[in-house]
């Protein structure tokens, strides 16, 4: 019975999307090119499309006109790699001395819905099962970090911050107030889907303040880029 579980799928295969279509569309154009062009012709043909990514990357999403701070990595990866530098941030002897820098302390991750991937990321980084923390709004999460910023148990390293879309039924956390929360208490800043939220003020959906506080935060998450992410710290 426990063999028939583990070989069970966790889930129902999900079809392609006409953008993940699009996606394999021009990842097998690029790899054609590559094959087809002499080097010199295809560096000055990807030279002029980072120019042009980039130069969208900045009119759109309102991101840096620079290619330093852009990674590419699979969700999971992405996510991990961020939390990392988080908890290196708070536990500087972390890399050297592993599950030993935090013996004595709990890290905290702390997010504003109760997201999917959150156990996830937990026990990718090897944390306790009560190192996320869901917080309810602005004064919530304020009386939390008032509280656990004076415990010799507990060390907030992290605030976790979901955009969602940005259509009529647009739904979105305090960006401005958290952010600002976030540097007051030195937490590494992550946003989720920061790409569809910029895309929006950029549209006039949602007040260009929303965007401009985005990139005050440490990290993006660039939906609907998926693979990409945007980072103010350089990644190890």
């Amino acid at each position: 019975q426990k063999m028939v579980e583990l070989c069970r799928p966790s889930s129902s295969p999900v079809p392609l999307t006409d953008v993940d279509h699009l996606c394999v569309l021009g990842e097998s154009l690029g790899n054609y090119l590559s094959k087809q062009l002499d080097p010199v012709s295809f560096e000055v043909l990807t030279h002029k499309v980072n120019l042009s990514t980039t130069c969208w990357m900045h009119s759109f999403l309102g991101l840096p006109l620079s290619t330093k701070g852009y990674y590419r990595a699979t969700k999971q990866r992405a996510r991990l790699l961020l939390a990392r530098l988080a908890l290196f941030r708070q536990y500087p002897t972390a890399p050297s001395e592993g599950f030993h820098a935090f013996r004595d302390t709990t890290p905290l991750i702390f997010a504003s819905r109760n997201l999917y991937w959150l156990e996830e990321l937990r026990v990718d980084l090897g944390l306790p099962n009560k190192s996320i923390v869901i917080f309810r709004d602005t004064t919530h999460l304020t009386s939390l970090l008032e509280e656990f910023s004076h415990s010799l148990t507990h060390k907030p390293i992290m605030l976790v911050l979901y955009t969602g879309g940005w259509k009529e039924d647009f739904e979105c956390d305090d960006i401005p107030s958290l952010v600002a929360i976030a540097e007051k208490y030195r937490l590494w800043c992550h946003i989720e889907g920061g790409g569809l939220i910029s895309l929006g003020a950029s549209m006039g959906v949602i007040p260009n303040s929303t965007r401009e506080a985005i990139l005050e935060a440490d990290s993006i998450l660039l939906n609907p880029l998926n693979r990409v992410y945007y980072t103010r710290i350089i990644p190890y």
